[in-house]
């Protein structure tokens, strides 16, 4: 039998329903399950809107080259993180949207709306001053998990720093801090630092007779000058084959700590665990620079905001979902 339609606009949004599972009093699993689906309401919402999104107005102006890998299923997370850094940090002289291959004409257009700086193009285009190494070639066709992120982050400096910055990011007003990292000259890079399960980060098979940095993740990082990925390429590559999500990121640490890497203020960049069972976000109202969401079971909090009009919209998107008769990210 076919459900009411209306019912179908109720269920929570397929990627949030393993967060769902470790939740064992059935009055909180349904109040969660009640935030992720207003949730997946307003991520829809928003979504079919990016076309309305208007560009930050002209302002302050910051001298950094920001990169980020873009894919198409990530749309919603692309538009705040760019939008979030240009409001909050200032126009950077450039901010480059790398697309994996499945960006659409229409979230392409979007983005490049929010800033004069914005500039969409393909890893090809963009790799042209990776490491001499055999892994390189196999980093732009994407040949394992995370290979195309980590061509991203291996690419040689220009003649400013760089950022990187993963989609699922949002920037707050404490972000024009970032203008003092820019501008030190210390050039040893700087990452975001994950302090829970710090040791769980790493690729075992990568890390044999080396001394890291514990919770290196390189979401967001910072390029002042050069670093040498050929050591960290050297131990990837025999595992290449067989790569997990956590390869690139040891791959990651391994250079860092070859460059004397420094991770950046764990109170000022985020990225916490502690405030998944409530709906507000914490982080985004204190001193906080960026929060990292990192997973679905965080980053609804990113989806809850949705558009530019943040919650304003969220009593059209519960509008318009029972009238679609449509779960949150098409479920239904």
């Amino acid at each position: 039998m076919r459900r009411p339609r209306a019912l179908s606009a109720l269920r929570t949004p397929d990627a949030l329903r393993p967060a769902l599972a470790g939740i064992r009093s059935p009055w909180k699993r349904a109040v969660t399950a009640g935030y992720f689906v207003a949730a997946g309401w307003q991520r829809d919402y928003a979504l079919r809107r990016l076309h309305r999104w208007r560009p930050v107005p002209e302002g302050s102006r910051i001298d950094v080259e920001v990169v980020t890998l873009a894919c198409e299923r990530d749309a919603l997370e692309l538009m705040r993180m760019a939008s979030s850094f240009v409001r909050h940090a200032g126009h950077p002289a450039e901010l480059v949207v790398v697309d994996d291959g499945s960006l659409s004409r229409a979230t392409a257009d979007a983005v490049r709306r929010v800033s004069r700086s914005v500039r969409v193009t393909s890893l090809p285009e963009f790799a042209t001053a990776l490491p001499e190494h055999p892994l390189s070639e196999r980093l732009v066709a994407g040949a394992f998990p995370h290979a195309k992120k980590l061509a991203l982050l291996a690419q040689g400096l220009g003649e400013r720093p760089r950022l990187y910055a993963d989609t699922d990011i949002e920037f707050f007003p404490a972000a024009a801090r970032l203008r003092a990292y820019v501008e030190d000259p210390d050039p040893r890079p700087r990452y975001n630092l994950h302090a829970d399960d710090a040791g769980a980060l790493y690729d075992p098979r990568m890390t044999e007779g080396l001394e890291l940095a514990p919770g290196v993740n390189a979401g967001f990082c910072l390029f002042r000058g050069p670093v040498d990925w050929r050591p960290a390429f050297d131990r990837l590559a025999p595992v290449a084959d067989d790569a997990t999500p956590l390869s690139e990121q040891t791959a990651v640490a391994i250079a860092m700590a070859g460059a004397g890497g420094v991770p950046l203020p764990e109170d000022q960049f985020v990225l916490a665990w502690d405030d998944l069972r409530v709906p507000w976000d914490p982080y985004a109202r204190g001193g906080a620079v960026l929060r990292h969401y990192a997973s679905p079971a965080r980053r609804w909090k990113l989806w809850l905001r949705g558009g530019p009009a943040g919650m304003r919209t969220l009593p059209l998107a519960a509008i318009e979902a029972l009238v679609r008769g449509r779960g949150p990210g098409g479920a239904g």
